[in-house]
């Protein structure tokens, strides 16, 4: 980490508190070169610093703040967006937030067996991102700019039921943080990145993330007759 890149990171507490719409980024580690603990470290005592010097707006600036290793190239979601040579000039890109939507729809199948369980996920990660699909497709034609992807989120928002905690909870977790975690974690990205039938073909892509940038393949409805997400 040179002199400059730590000035750059001391200075995001600030920033982040006293703006509105800027976000900020750090990579500190990628399968290549290995992960910088001085800069992991720096990261923690920084997360803590923008919670207070952002106290009077219920600490938000931790949550415009990404901490990146493998950072995903030319990511168009904030707070961790990169916007490359890859990227259009002009796109029409769609984040659709869930946490909401999946929590109350595991509710309704709160008891049931495990199959019942990641069917319920797969369904309404489908129907949430079909319809951001549909809106993007709509503000395509008004504006005559090309539709990008859609972007299905399940990272937490200050909203209340917007907790990717109390999903895995949902799923059987006594708590958020208990033995299982990871596992229910696995469960639920695995779930949510799952191609819904054989029929699928790619025409967009689904992102989700719990600020972590990982992406999986979508598309629109298949042509299959027998295809329950008709």
């Amino acid at each position: 980490m040179t002199p400059a890149e730590e000035l750059l990171i001391r200075s995001i507490p600030r920033a982040l508190a006293s703006t509105e719409r800027v976000c900020s980024s750090v990579n500190v580690g990628s399968t290549k070169t290995g992960i910088n603990m001085d800069a992991v470290k720096l990261m923690g005592e920084i997360v803590l610093e923008t919670a207070e010097a952002s106290k009077e707006q219920d600490s938000l600036g931790c949550a415009k703040l990404v901490v990146f290793c493998n950072a995903p190239d030319d990511n168009p979601f904030m707070a961790g967006a990169f916007h490359g040579v890859t990227e259009a000039d002009s796109i029409i890109n769609v984040g659709v937030s869930g946490p909401g939507v999946v929590k109350t729809a595991l509710e309704k199948v709160r008891g049931e067996d495990f199959e019942t369980l990641c069917e319920m996920i797969k369904r309404t990660a489908f129907k949430v991102t079909r319809v951001g699909q549909l809106v993007a497709r709509e503000a395509s034609k008004m504006l005559g700019v090309p539709f990008g992807i859609v972007d299905l989120s399940l990272a937490p928002t200050p909203a209340i039921g917007d907790s990717v905690a109390e999903i895995l909870e949902e799923i059987g977790l006594e708590r958020a943080g208990a033995p299982g975690t990871t596992a229910a974690l696995a469960l639920l990205n695995d779930q949510v990145k799952k191609r819904w039938c054989n029929g699928f073909h790619s025409s967009w892509r689904l992102e989700w993330c719990i600020y972590s940038g990982q992406r999986g393949s979508g598309n629109d409805r298949c042509g299959n007759s027998r295809c329950p997400y008709h």
